[in-house]
């Protein structure tokens, strides 16, 4: 029972071979498992609902609605909600959800262009180095994520193109984007972890042996 067990670190022990495996094995899960799409659809929807909201209470109740009013319309037009909703799922089956911050020039809601741009974990990536390992030599660079000499997160490594994509070019090219321009949702369950693993890794034989059960 205890053969796999080791004493690996947290960035060691979750190489990109083994969560693209898991996060491959979840997103079938996800697609051909009425369970599995109940549960991940039940959570986005419970946690992010209509999308989250501006309540103020400046003492200006002008100033209040305005504000709220912006907001609500900068929310609807780059469908926050939604996204937020995908994030959610994503954070489920590949236990970490990426949305980038971004200059819109297609939004122009009182001068505000900002929108989020969600990526799939898969293109966070570092095509410099085996895909079989984790860690750069010098320990700066965890799969994708830049780290400075302290441990804090400064950049992350974007490729031009998805791995998975029916267009292959220019695979191994990234974009270097600024930690400030980026949220990274995961939960660590160790110290030291800088990339997510699917929610559903503890059950995803217990989810398969399901489709059995409603034969």
């Amino acid at each position: 029972h205890w053969a796999n067990a080791d004493a690996l670190s947290a960035n060691a022990a979750l190489t990109p071979e083994v969560r693209r495996i898991i996060r491959n094995r979840a997103r079938y899960e996800r697609a051909n498992n009425a369970y599995v799409h109940g549960i991940c659809v039940t959570k986005s929807n419970d946690l992010i609902g209509t999308g989250p909201r501006v309540l103020l209470d400046t003492g200006d109740p002008q100033a209040d609605r305005s504000i709220g009013r912006a907001w609500f319309d900068w929310s609807w037009s780059i469908r926050l909600a939604d996204k937020l909703r995908t994030s959610t799922e994503a954070r489920v089956l590949d236990g970490e959800a990426f949305c980038m911050f971004f200059t819109n020039p297609r939004l122009d809601l009182r001068g505000v262009q900002l929108d989020l741009r969600l990526i799939e974990a898969d293109q966070v990536a570092s095509p410099a180095y085996d895909y079989q390992q984790t860690i750069s030599p010098d320990g700066s660079l965890v799969d994708g994520v830049e780290l400075d000499r302290h441990g804090n997160v400064i950049a992350y490594h974007v490729l031009t193109s998805h791995p998975g994509s029916n267009f292959l070019i220019g695979i191994n090219e990234y974009d270097t984007i600024v930690a400030e321009n980026m949220l990274h949702w995961f939960r660590p369950t160790r110290p030291g972890q800088h990339r997510g693993l699917s929610e559903l890794t503890p059950c995803l034989r217990l989810t398969a042996n399901t489709v059995s059960y409603t034969h």
